[in-house]
């Protein structure tokens, strides 16, 4: 009897899930690799070992350069650019023994690989993975040395700009945004977010060198191009596609699995339980009790992942019809609930074993995101009214004036689904977005009652910040 009930239970959750695939590939959604394209023909480009090896020839026990704070607003009567402070601006402020003077010496001893770095990121081929699904070679990312390589690039770009060396400058932020674009089509979410974070410190490094005088016309208008093609809410969506697909494909791995050898996986690959219980009662509980019991409840535990994966995902893409993401956080919330909820239901450890351990944090993903392409967004405007200012002397009186001459169309503010905000005023203008609560707060850079200033997202709205003393000539 028991096993007629569960046999029955089982085609039902595989007839729902069937049919809600269905209903899905006629929408046209992805939910495999082979929907995605792969596999696919590897792509022969040394870029990234290149990188790697280039990164690994920077020897300096002095310099940290993830440590120099970019877009410095936390005193805000003194808000000025990191290369013209005669004290350098440190993110950690126990380092006491790091001065200009290292930074040269240390850069100096970098050129070498610093320029490897520029040249290998002259093509960066958009992926590194030909086969998600061959689980016996997993990709060897490297994105400890992508980030080091970017926060290099960051620390010549700064002392470029103390020199007034723009040429270099420009240089190292173009292969900033060929960084970005590394891999940019690989179906793995974490390495959409690795790409993600490099493009927030471009955006502080792009703050930092439109503050110098210099800039022409053409320079400009290629930097705001290179800006223009990136567009983060398109990595996000490739990201989570991505994590469905190989979602799916560990579905299928696992059912097709024997329960000693599920057990052995999960045992030796993932260190849910130590290689130690191999033999022991635990062991042998996994193998004749629950891995079977999950086996009979796979297609539920899947339907449950794969539902909460498209609501997520259909959310996500409404950012990028302008949607803002009041609403979109609001969403994604109420759908972690609900797979909480349904988690902590009496034996979900066993019956959604695979769902509770596979499915990411969407929630946490967007929102890093939606901040990076905000300030993404605030750069792309700010390089347009440097170059209208460079033509007309003075700032537009609205942003409407930027089209169509400096910019095709503006970028809306992701956090209000509505136009950024903008003025000018006596020393220039005000360019904002409304910041996470969602309230236009006309502009208001200055931190809520009871809030500490740390960056930029610290205020009542996020605003580009302005240097608000005169600028002291470099050393």
């Amino acid at each position: 009897m028991i096993g007629i009930l569960t046999s029955a239970r089982k085609s039902s959750a595989r007839q729902t899930l069937q049919a809600y695939k269905a209903q899905l590939q006629a929408q046209g959604e992805i939910l495999s690799f082979a929907d995605l394209g792969y596999p696919r023909v590897v792509e022969s480009n040394d870029c990234l070992s290149r990188i790697v090896a280039a990164v690994g020839q920077i020897k300096s026990a002095r310099l940290t350069p993830g440590l120099i704070k970019l877009m410095d607003v936390t005193e805000p009567t003194n808000v000025q650019p990191a290369w013209v402070r005669s004290d350098l601006p440190l993110a950690d402020k126990t380092t006491t023994n790091l001065s200009w003077e290292i930074v040269r010496q240390e850069l100096t001893a970098a050129v070498a690989p610093l320029a490897e770095i520029r040249a290998a990121l002259q093509h960066p081929p958009t992926r590194l993975v030909s086969d998600p699904t061959n689980f016996s070679a997993p990709p060897q990312y490297q994105f400890v040395s992508q980030r080091n390589a970017a926060q290099w690039l960051s620390a010549e770009i700064i002392y470029a700009l103390r020199q007034q060396n723009l040429e270099l400058a420009k240089a190292d932020l173009q292969a900033q945004l060929q960084l970005v674009h590394l891999h940019e089509e690989d179906p793995t979410l974490i390495n959409q977010m690795i790409r993600v974070a490099i493009a927030g410190l471009a955006v502080a490094d792009t703050w930092e060198a439109l503050q110098s005088p210099g800039w022409g016309e053409a320079d400009l208008a290629a930097w705001q191009a290179g800006w223009e093609q990136i567009i983060l809410f398109r990595n996000l969506e490739i990201g989570l596609l991505s994590e469905r697909s190989w979602v799916a494909a560990m579905f299928s791995y696992f059912k097709n699995l024997s329960a000693s050898a599920q057990v052995q996986h999960i045992n030796s690959g993932y260190g849910a339980f130590g290689a130690s219980l191999r033999k022991n009662l635990e062991y042998y509980w996994q193998v004749f009790v629950t891995t079977p019991l999950w086996k009979m409840n796979c297609e539920a535990d899947e339907l449950l992942a794969l539902r909460h994966s498209q609501n997520s995902i259909e959310s996500v893409r409404r950012l990028s019809h302008g949607t803002n993401w009041i609403v979109v956080k609001h969403e994604l919330a109420g759908y972690k609930a609900t797979l909480e909820k349904t988690l902590d239901e009496p034996y979900a450890s066993v019956r959604y074993s695979l769902s509770a351990w596979l499915i990411v944090n969407m929630e946490k993903a967007a929102w890093t995101v939606v901040r990076n392409e905000t300030m993404r967004r605030l750069a792309v405007v700010a390089i347009a009214l440097k170059r209208y200012e460079l033509q007309h002397q003075q700032f537009p009186p609205s942003l409407d004036a930027l089209v169509p001459d400096f910019i095709a169309q503006l970028p809306l503010d992701p956090m209000s689904g509505q136009p950024l905000g903008y003025r000018t005023n006596q020393t220039g203008y005000v360019l904002y977005s409304v910041g996470e609560d969602g309230v236009d707060d006309g502009g208001d850079s200055q931190p809520s009652p009871g809030v500490i200033a740390t960056d930029i997202w610290s205020g009542r709205d996020v605003v580009w910040p302005s240097v608000t003393l005169k600028r002291k000539s470099a050393e």
